[in-house]
């Protein structure tokens, strides 16, 4: 399902093999937050979506993805006295802005899905739904 999508949406999307439910569980188990179960659909079809004609991942690797939550959680890292504790991190957009799910607390299923703006640390919702987000990058 999301392979067909994706090549759909980006003729240039160049897609990798799938990871398996035991990758996805240890990145959970590291970051200490839950896949949102449209990405852990995704990511079971494809590790990653790189596009080639832009020069980017607009979805990360899960090794990529682990390292750059890791790092928006660092601690030495401040953007704009903002937290990004509930925001899960999953590509970019090649201008320094990146997307993410969002959830209002620990604990509570994500509720949206957008983009982080770098310029002033600001989350904005795209939708819902991962596709919402996607289209619009």
């Amino acid at each position: 399902m999301w392979r067909d999508y994706l090549e759909a949406l980006w003729s240039d999307a160049s897609l990798y093999p799938g990871v398996s439910d035991t990758e996805i569980d240890a990145v959970e188990h590291r970051l200490g937050m839950p896949f949102p179960t449209e990405l852990r659909n995704l990511y079971s079809e494809t590790n990653g979506v790189y596009l080639e004609d832009a020069y980017m991942w607009v979805v990360w690797s899960l090794d990529e993805l682990l390292k750059r939550n890791a790092y928006m959680r660092s601690g030495n890292v401040a953007f704009y006295d903002k937290p990004s504790d509930d925001l899960f991190f999953f590509g970019d957009l090649g201008n320094g802005d990146l997307v993410a799910f969002s959830r209002n607390g620990k604990g509570f299923p994500f509720m949206s899905v957008g983009k982080w703006d770098h310029e002033d640390g600001e989350y904005r919702e795209d939708g819902t739904q991962l596709r919402d987000c996607l289209e619009k990058s």
